[in-house]
């Protein structure tokens, strides 16, 4: 995992940002989501140590896919978790 990789930076810079501005069940929301991102890469990586026979490999890279999954759920919830803090109904719902 390369910390000073420019999109990391950003995803935690826009993760920080939520701490002043979104209420605690947003804000634990928002730091699952950091812990998933870290756990995904940190397997990621670590996989990449190991050759394509080992087990460990394999273990890591279940890992990732699991955390994936995890990621790719939560982006179907994000604008319903963000609609609520933002206000932003006239963007998320059907106009009458």
């Amino acid at each position: 995992m390369n910390d000073a990789d420019p999109a990391l930076k950003k995803l935690r810079l826009k993760l920080d940002e939520a701490r002043f501005f979104f209420p605690p069940d947003t804000l634990a929301f928002c730091e699952n989501i950091e812990k998933l991102v870290y756990e995904v890469l940190v397997a990621s990586r670590a996989a990449s140590g190991y050759s394509e026979d080992r087990p460990e490999r394999h273990e890591l890279r279940d890992q990732q896919a699991k955390g994936e999954i995890q990621l790719a759920r939560i982006y179907e919830e994000l604008a319903k978790r963000f609609e609520r803090d933002l206000g932003f109904e006239q963007l998320t719902k059907p106009v009458a």
